[in-house]
């Protein structure tokens, strides 16, 4: 008899061994795939975070290309005229001879340095995110400002250039004597001066 209950004891003994045994490992599998499941959540938003600020680093890059596309399209354009001779050019009767009289001819083009402009606010920009931004947000509002920054740069070199552009005087004298402002450095300007007689047709 005691044998017996010795033996029972012993198998008891070793069920609840065991029992506790599958009950750690149990415990050690579930903390393992918390942890798994913690860090799987950690990289995805990492990853939307890191999504976000590229997102916003393409929006500011094609905002500048669109804008500069925009400003050389409206800062390309050409205006002339021709002032007649001075009295003491006219021909016979008074009358001011074809050789005497000049025309003016401007020609707008884009500036290189609005260009230039443009494209060191956007590596300014991705390079002050990457020395500044603590965080995603941080990062998104500096993007976000350098991108209102980039459009309103270029609308505004492009409307004060027209504006100043098609503004501009066409006085030139028999001598082909002129004066201008020209509206540098939003736009460059060509000007050319020839007498009337010069010009084909």
């Amino acid at each position: 008899m005691s044998r017996s209950a010795a033996s029972d004891s012993e198998v008891t003994a070793t069920t609840g061994r065991a029992t506790m045994s599958a009950s750690a490992a149990g415990s050690t599998a579930q903390g393992g795939t918390g942890f798994e499941a913690a860090v799987d959540l950690s990289r995805s938003s990492a990853g939307i975070a890191g999504a976000a600020v590229l997102r916003a680093i393409q929006r500011l890059m094609v905002v500048a290309g669109v804008m500069a596309l925009l400003y050389a399209f409206f800062t390309t354009g050409s205006h002339g005229g021709c002032s007649s001779a001075t009295p003491g050019d006219a021909g016979a009767g008074g009358a001011a001879s074809p050789a005497a009289e000049r025309c003016l001819q401007l020609t707008m083009g884009p500036s290189p340095i609005v260009l230039v402009v443009l494209a060191a606010l956007v590596l300014f920009a991705i390079g002050r995110v990457r020395r500044r931004a603590a965080d995603q947000l941080v990062a998104l509002v500096i993007l976000n400002r350098f991108t209102i920054v980039v459009a309103v740069v270029a609308a505004a070199s492009a409307l004060i250039a027209a504006a100043w552009f098609w503004s501009l005087p066409l006085e030139v004298d028999a001598h082909g004597a002129y004066s201008l402002w020209l509206p540098f450095p939003f736009a460059s300007v060509n000007v050319d001066s020839s007498p009337v007689a010069d010009l084909p047709g």
